[in-house]
């Protein structure tokens, strides 16, 4: 693992502050009333959150469905 990390030019050690090799993956979703994902944001960079406009704009056309 950590040579797919610092292949792809990821520095977990500079994150962390520490030599260990994890990466949390953040994920957000969207779940209708029909359990279906209706909205989603994953990225590897984990301190990178889903943008409250594309939130908002989600359950906006959830509610107008």
């Amino acid at each position: 693992m950590q040579q797919l990390y610092q292949d792809a030019g990821v520095e977990l050690e500079k994150y962390q502050g520490n030599q260990g090799y994890f990466l949390p993956m953040a994920a957000k979703f969207i779940v209708g009333q029909d359990g279906l994902v209706k909205a989603r944001q994953v990225n590897v960079e984990f301190r990178e959150r889903m943008e409250p406009e594309a939130i908002i704009a989600a359950l906006e056309t959830l509610r107008a469905g």
